[in-house]
Order: structure tokens, then C-alpha cells, then sequence
């Protein structure tokens, strides 16, 4: 916009932006950027302007680096690098510590996210689109009886969930002659989109919507892939993906339900990345989507750290009843992540979990007990919640558990019964469980209540000693990484590196231990090589015939 009283002038702005340029004002690139393709958007200009752009973003200018990332969708850019070009906006802002920085710092991870959706996978229309929009138009080839189009328009005044019998079968008429509108109208009925009960008819309903939605309207898209999502049948999240991506960009609704698919891979290939990105663009909406995107801040998980913002996110979702927040939380406070080391926190957030339903954390509260990490030791309070989470067959715990009744520490002593704990945690191809006996894991693992108060800084100092060839060392880290013990995150791929060190250094549990992480990632032929070293080592394992 011009100044009043003045006649426009680009080429004027142009030597102005120009001069602030060369006295150093780095938001002119941007300006300039602008100014370049309100003309004619040649490749000369674009390449110019593109280049703006980038140097804007690379001095921290965060709509520079929006704009680079918008264009690089339109295929003038790379999406790569505006990708980390907003990543490094992000870092700038973070090392801004004002009130402006933190403001900062939202806008532009809300800009990669949406930068992330844009790129997400296109899911290609199913048959069922192409079989819906030949229906819907045999069906309007009938033609809509006298006065039935004028009834089915007075419908529209009527609350869904409020329609009496007469309306229905108006409805019903005005979907079998072609009206898109009844069609929508009455699957949505039926499918109770805006009053789930157990009352929905799914089979009747989705039909119906998938009709209207093939004439273009996004509510209605966002409708059939809402009802595809609740019957969860074999080809339903691969079509639900294709309704809902419509409406990813406006209703963070479709944003929460496509995040399930793309990080499960069911219906598309699986891809975390998107995922964390649907979850961002839903968070302000859905506790469990703020509980996801705020982890994945918090610990860098296909996201730039950012501790400040992931603890107020993963908060708000707390404060809102969500369990996995809660869970989370409980993580945070025990390992010192985004918020200080606190024991009785951490013993809160993971109560409120398991009373809400999340059974891993009763495994984290049976560590915190039987370790005493910032909290008093207390092996019975260690039986009673890994007996919860050894209910849902969680290895880990049915391994601690089973040392604990054999030893008799929090529970009285039963040889039977620890042999059958035991053997579940075999079954549930817990490490190193799977290869050992019980006899030996009690001797190797620590006492209840004497275990090191600092896990992490344990198998910190095994990991440097495991660099100078100490086998001992690297398969204590490798089984810590492995099962995510105590502190410590759970990373099999660090874990399978420890392994191979310790087994190439003799360790003949180790080289079992390596056997089966290589199979479970796929490299068969070097399993077997190790698995046959430690069978001849005398190491029994449960391929044995």
C-alpha cells in the first residue's frame, strides 16, 4: 500500500529496499522478495525472489522463511531446505530468550508443521469414489418427483439428530431420486456423525455420505472419513485418508484422525514425520494430539526441540483428563526433561496413568519403588505395580518380577511361581530373559532398594568403557537401551551396536542377545551366524528342538 498522496512507485521502493539492504536491515530481503513478483512471476524473478527469501530466513526472519516454504510447495523451492530453513529460524528464536522469541518460536514450528502436511502422502482416489459419483448420477437420471426437491430443502431446518419417522422416510425418497443433500443428510443420520451412540448404523451410513461427498463438499468428506475411521474395517483407513486429507488444512478434526494412519502405516505407508505433524495442527483442539505433539518436542521426535512449549502442551493435555499426557509427565519429571528431577511427581503423573488406563506406567512406578529413584524404596509397592503391568504380558516387568518373588524381596518367596513369571517374560521375548536362566538373572541383577540412585550416569560410565573394549560394560548398556531401563530411552538401534561390541569380545550371552535384535530387525543370515556362536558356547535358546 502506497503512502496517501503519493503515486506508487516500484522501482523507487526497489532502490529504497536496495539501500537498507546495504546498511544492514536484513528484513528488506523479504520486502524486496514481494516487490519482485508483484510483477511478472518470470524464472529470473522467481529465482531472484526465491533467493530473498532464503537469505531473509537465514537471518532469522520468520515470514521469509514461511514464505520460502509456501513457494517451495508451489515448486519453485526445495522442500528439503525450507525445511531447515525454518528449523534454523526455530533455532534463532530459541536462542531469543525474550517474551518476542517465544512468540517466535510457536509461529514458526505452526509453519513447519503445516509446511509437513502439505508434504504428507496423497492418498490416490479409491474405487469406491469413482462406483459413488456413477451412482449418484444414475440415481439423479430418475429424476426427483414433483414437490419432493421442495420438501427435501425444508428438511435442512431440522436438527440431525431430531429427525422424526415422516422426515426420515421423506429423506429416504429424496436419497433413492438423487438429492446429494438428502443423501448426506440421511447417512449422517444413520452414522450419528454428530451424536455417536451405539445406535449408528455404519454399513447403511457410509454409503450414503461417500454419495454426497463425491459431489465436493468438505464437510461431508470430513464426514465419511470419520465414519470409515469408527468401523476400522481392512480397506477403511487407506479410503478414510483420501476423505480426510480435504480437510486437514481447515478442521483439526481431520487433522487428529489422520495422524493414527500415517503413524501406524495403516491404509499409507508409515510416516512418523506427517504424523507428528497432523498431531501439531490438532493440538490446540485434541488433548491426545497436544499429549503427541508435546512429547515429540520435548525429546526432539521428528520435531525441533523445544522443552518450553512441549511441557505446555503436554500440561494443557494433563489439565484436560488426557492419560498419555499423564504418562508422559510422569517421564519428564523422573528423567529431568523440560521440567527438575522430581520423585514425587513423577510417582503422581504415573498414578493419575495407570488409574486412567495406561498400564506401562504401573511398569515405571514398579522401577521407581524398586530403585528408590527420588523417592523412598519400597519393594512391596514394586510387587503390587509390576504384578498390574505383568497383566498385560509387559517382559520387563514379568523379569523384575519373577527375580523379586524368587529372592522373596517385597513378597514372600516362591520358587514356582517365579519360574512361570519367567517363562512369560520368554514368551514375551524379553532380553536377555530369552536366553538365560532365572538362576543366573538373579544373580545378575542388583538387590531391590540398592540399586544405583543414578541409572543414567551408571550406564553413561558403561558406555565410555564399553568404547575401550569392556564387554561387561557393553552388554549392560546394550540391555539398558534395549529395554529402556530406568533413565534410560529406549533406542534398539544403540542397543544393537552395544550388543555387537560385547559379542565381539567374547561375551556369549551377548552374542545370543545379538542374535535375536538382529532377527527382529530383519538380518536373518548374521542372526543365525551368532546364534549358532552361543549355542556352541553352551547358551540354550528357545529355537532349540
Amino acid at each position: 500500500m502506497g503512502v496517501p498522496g503519493r503515486i506508487r512507485s516500484p522501482w523507487r521502493a526497489r532502490v529504497w529496499y536496495e539501500r537498507a539492504l546495504s546498511l544492514g536491515d536484513t528484513g528488506a530481503h523479504w520486502s524486496m522478495a514481494v516487490l519482485i513478483l508483484e510483477g511478472e512471476e518470470t524464472p529470473e524473478a522467481i529465482e531472484l525472489a526465491m533467493d530473498h527469501l532464503r537469505k531473509g530466513a537465514q537471518a532469522g526472519n520468520l515470514i521469509a522463511a514461511k514464505d520460502f516454504a509456501v513457494y517451495s510447495y508451489r515448486g519453485w523451492g526445495s522442500p528439503a531446505e525450507a525445511d531447515r530453513l525454518l528449523l534454523e529460524v526455530h533455532a534463532w528464536a530459541k536462542r531469543n530468550k525474550t517474551e518476542r522469541g517465544g512468540r517466535e518460536r510457536s509461529l514458526v514450528l505452526k509453519a513447519l508443521f503445516e509446511h509437513r502436511r502439505a508434504r504428507a502422502f496423497e492418498p490416490p482416489a479409491p474405487p469406491q469414489v469413482a462406483e459413488a459419483k456413477a451412482e449418484l448420477a444414475r440415481r439423479q437420471a430418475l429424476g426427483l418427483e414433483p414437490g419432493l426437491e421442495s420438501r427435501d430443502y425444508a428438511l435442512r431446518r431440522v436438527k440431525a439428530d431430531q429427525i422424526s419417522r415422516k422426515n426420515l422416510k421423506r429423506l429416504e425418497v429424496a436419497a433413492a431420486r438423487g438429492s446429494a443433500h438428502a443423501c448426506g443428510r440421511l447417512g449422517c443420520y444413520l452414522g450419528q456423525v454428530w451424536k455417536e451412540g451405539p445406535g449408528a448404523d455404519l454399513d447403511r451410513a457410509i454409503p450414503l455420505v461417500r454419495l454426497a461427498a463425491a459431489e465436493g463438499s468438505i464437510t461431508l468428506k470430513l464426514a465419511v472419513g470419520t465414519l470409515l475411521i469408527r468401523r476400522n474395517g481392512p480397506d477403511d483407513a487407506a479410503e478414510a485418508a483420501y476423505w480426510l486429507r480435504y480437510g486437514a488444512e481447515r478442521y483439526p478434526q481431520a487433522a487428529n484422525m489422520l495422524a493414527f494412519p500415517f503413524s501406524e502405516g495403516r491404509g499409507v505407508p508409515r510416516d512418523e514425520v506427517s504424523a507428528i505433524a497432523f498431531w501439531h495442527l490438532a493440538a490446540g483442539t485434541f488433548p491426545e494430539a497436544a499429549a503427541r505433539a508435546g512429547e515429540s518436542l520435548v525429546y526432539g521426535l521428528h520435531a525441533p526441540v523445544d522443552e518450553e512449549i512441549g511441557i505446555e502442551m503436554l500440561q494443557r493435555a494433563f489439565e484436560e483428563g488426557n492419560p498419555d499426557a499423564a504418562d508422559i509427565l510422569g517421564t519428564c519429571s523422573d528423567e529431568g526433561v523440560g521440567v527438575p528431577q522430581d520423585g514425587a511427581k513423577a510417582e503422581m503423573y504415573f498414578r493419575e496413568a495407570v488409574v486412567k488406563g495406561v498400564l506401562t506406567a504401573a511398569l515405571e512406578l514398579g522401577f521407581l519403588y524398586f530403585d528408590g529413584r527420588r523417592i523412598d524404596p519400597n519393594p512391596a509397592e514394586a510387587v503390587k505395580w509390576l504384578e498390574k503391568a505383568g497383566a498385560v504380558d509387559s517382559g520387563q516387568a514379568l523379569h523384575l518380577l519373577s527375580v523379586m518373588v524368587y529372592r522373596g524381596e517385597g513378597t514372600p518367596r516362591n520358587v514356582e511361581r517365579a519360574l512361570d513369571l519367567f517363562a512369560r517374560a520368554q514368551a514375551d521375548e524379553h532380553l536377555p530373559s530369552l536366553f538365560n536362566t532365572l538362576e543366573k538373572e538373579v544373580l545378575r541383577v542388583r538387590p531391590a532398594a540398592v540399586r544405583q540412585r543414578d541409572f543414567a550416569g551408571m550406564i553413561r560410565r558403561a558406555e565410555e568403557a564399553a568404547a575401550e573394549g569392556d564387554a561387561d560394560a557393553a552388554f549392560l548398556a546394550a540391555l539398558a537401551h534395549w529395554n529402556g531401563e530406568a533413565d534410560i530411552p529406549r533406542d534398539q538401534d544403540k542397543a544393537r551396536t552395544f550388543f555387537r561390541i560385547a559379542a565381539e569380545a567374547g561375551h556369549v550371552l551377548a552374542k545370543a542377545c545379538l542374535s535375536e535384535a538382529l532377527r527382529q530387525n530383519g538380518e536373518t543370515e548374521e542372526a543365525d551366524e551368532w546364534l549358532r556362536e552361543a549355542a556352541e558356547a553352551g547358551v540354550g535358546s528357545r529355537l532349540d528342538s
